[in-house]
């Protein structure tokens, strides 16, 4: 019938965009979490290096927090 396979058409075209909009969203989340890993290394090192400056004992643990 027509409508049958207006109704399949219509299903694949839904599930091409699905996928497009999932990869889409994937690829973003992924460069977003990039960018947060690379602004705490940043901060880390900011505040590693304003320690030094500051002469503070300063302690790293396994975990690469600064402790004071």
């Amino acid at each position: 019938t027509f409508f049958g396979c207006l109704a399949v058409k219509l299903f694949l075209k839904l599930n091409e965009i699905c996928s497009f909009v999932l990869k889409f969203a994937n690829t973003w989340l992924s460069r977003i979490r990039n960018i947060g890993e690379e602004v705490t290394v940043i901060n880390r090192r900011a505040i590693a290096s304003e320690l030094q400056q500051k002469n503070l004992p300063c302690k790293c643990n396994t975990k690469t927090k600064v402790q004071y």
